[in-house]
């Protein structure tokens, strides 16, 4: 085990209350490092879009809450290069609340701590923050308690003949679309997912071959979930990338079929974390109905209830979908 006591990991989301230092420290990584290691424009958020995602769902109780760790080499100050030599590497993750799932955005090692096993100790203190996030709202039965607020909030709106603001609007209509997909089998609390997403084979980014990244994301313990899974788009100026693969991280809250041993997700949990992957980019429901979120969901209903893990065989992960967004060629 090499040494990496040099390294302090920090959650800019509670660690920098100083809103200048959070944002400098955010700029530093993603234009220096985020853009360099993730050069595709439609897998990436928009750095706007991770300032915001720090705070916004104070404001707004379906958005998800967004966390950045970064490791810091503390051998260094933060004057070296502005900042830049001391970020080892970082991930970027949010807790959905409605699915009790995280999405790992990224995770990254720069190149100078590469081989010091900083990928996998990145992805380990993501899952923890994340799992420990998730047994705090399930101790506010704050699924639950959301549906109930914000139908409430509707009802009294209606009945004192107030005028139903944008934002109660857009969350009300979440809530008919999570009701819709998710009432005949609801989403337990014992069942959480931590997800993540690589390019299927023969995607390249120009970085890291797939099948490379498809080894090291299975040696750390994640596995291709089998659906046709297609990212929505990050933004208004960015496409739906049906070029990616949804991957979970195998740990004991995902259940195990009694026959066949493979673990396995329940479908309505990703319909659920669909849903709110699209609320979160716009803040609202206008492209639920879209070919590409359609496509999906008819395909998550297509499968019953249960959506199994890592398909025999294990890699490499091939492409899992031939949707083209309409007027784009086939894929090959």
């Amino acid at each position: 085990m090499k040494d990496t006591s040099f390294l302090r990991f920090v959650d800019l989301r509670d660690n920098y209350q100083d809103k200048k230092l959070q944002q400098a420290y955010l700029k530093v990584f993603y234009e220096n490092i985020l853009q360099k290691y993730f050069p595709i424009e439609d897998e990436l958020d928009p750095i706007d879009v991770l300032d915001r995602g720090l705070h916004s769902d104070l404001e707004d109780p379906i958005l998800p809450e967004l966390h950045v760790c970064l490791a810091l080499d503390v051998r260094k100050t933060e004057q070296d290069n502005e900042g830049l030599k001391r970020i080892a590497g970082g991930a970027v993750f949010e807790y959905y609340k409605m699915s009790n799932c995280t999405l790992l955005s990224y995770f990254v090692v720069t190149d100078e701590y590469q081989n010091l096993g900083l990928g996998r100790e990145l992805v380990n203190r993501a899952y923890k923050i994340s799992e420990d996030v998730s047994e705090l709202y399930k101790q506010m039965d704050y699924r639950n308690n959301t549906v109930k607020s914000i139908m409430h909030s509707i009802s009294d709106t209606l009945n004192f003949d107030q005028v139903v603001t944008e934002e109660l609007k857009n969350q009300f209509q979440f809530i008919n679309e999570y009701i819709k997909y998710t009432y005949s089998d609801p989403i337990k609390d014992e069942f959480y997912l931590f997800v993540a997403e690589t390019n299927a084979v023969g995607v390249s980014d120009g970085i890291m071959e797939s099948e490379d990244r498809h080894n090291i994301m299975h040696r750390i313990g994640f596995r291709l979930i089998d659906f046709e899974y297609i990212q929505p788009p990050l933004s208004e100026s960015q496409s739906p990338c049906a070029d990616l693969l949804l991957l979970a991280l195998q740990n004991k809250m995902i259940p195990k079929d009694q026959v066949t041993g493979r673990r396995y997700v329940h479908t309505n949990l990703l319909k659920c974390f669909m849903l709110e992957f699209l609320y979160s980019v716009f803040e609202n429901m206008d492209g639920v109905n879209d070919d590409y979120l359609q496509h999906v969901l008819d395909d998550l209903h297509s499968r019953g209830q249960r959506i199994f893990m890592d398909p025999e065989p294990a890699l490499p992960w091939m492409r899992r979908t031939n949707w083209r967004q309409k007027g784009l060629p086939p894929s090959k």
